[in-house]
């Protein structure tokens, strides 16, 4: 069962790509060498989204997102990015990631600015 429909829910779909390339951020730190991951990032989601009308397009989003969230993390001071690292490596993927969700849940506003940035670039995504 899809989580997210490519025609419909490319905010949604950009907030989780986001959201993951944190994660992973977090789980490099200090190395910070998992950049080419990202572009596995759209392979890794495919289960989870329906309705893809274009390969390019889908990927380009996904990947755009997942690199935005893994660099993003370069904007926290290093004590605070030690510390979610030092939270976030021992959980799974699933508790990491529910733990960033709560987290973002009250503030989306540096997403929200991300996704207008990634909208004015590619007006296609609105």
């Amino acid at each position: 069962m899809a989580n997210f429909c490519f025609a419909e829910q490319r905010r949604e779909l950009f907030e989780e790509a986001l959201l993951r390339g944190w994660w992973q951020s977090c789980i490099d730190f200090p190395q910070h060498d998992g950049m080419p991951q990202g572009l596995l990032a759209p392979d890794e989601l495919r289960p989870e989204v329906c309705c893809i009308s274009d390969d390019l397009l889908y990927r380009t989003l996904v990947v755009s997102a997942w690199c935005c969230g893994y660099t993003g993390t370069e904007q926290v001071c290093e004590r605070d990015r030690f510390l979610m690292a030092t939270a976030l490596k021992p959980m799974s993927h699933d508790e990491g990631m529910a733990l960033l969700r709560r987290g973002i849940a009250h503030d989306t506003r540096e997403i929200e600015k991300a996704w207008r940035s990634l909208c004015a670039a590619m007006p296609v995504f609105e």
